[in-house]
């Protein structure tokens, strides 16, 4: 089963989360949590790493909306 990174059904006008990454299960999005990783950033480019950069540039917009 895939997720979204964030709810479902988040409304862009209120939360001005943009999020279009949707081809992550829950055992992807996990596995990028090491103790090494200690920065959204690192996370982003860990699991980018991980899962052979899949939905780069949608990552890329859903961590940028949060201003991170």
């Amino acid at each position: 089963m895939l997720h979204d990174m964030t709810d479902n059904g988040e409304n862009v006008g209120v939360t001005n989360v943009i999020d279009n990454v949707n081809s992550y299960n829950s055992a992807k999005v996990l596995r990028g949590l090491q103790s090494d990783v200690v920065s959204v950033r690192q996370y982003q480019q860990r699991v980018l790493a991980q899962n052979n950069s899949s939905q780069a540039a949608e990552l890329e917009q859903l961590v940028t909306s949060y201003f991170w």
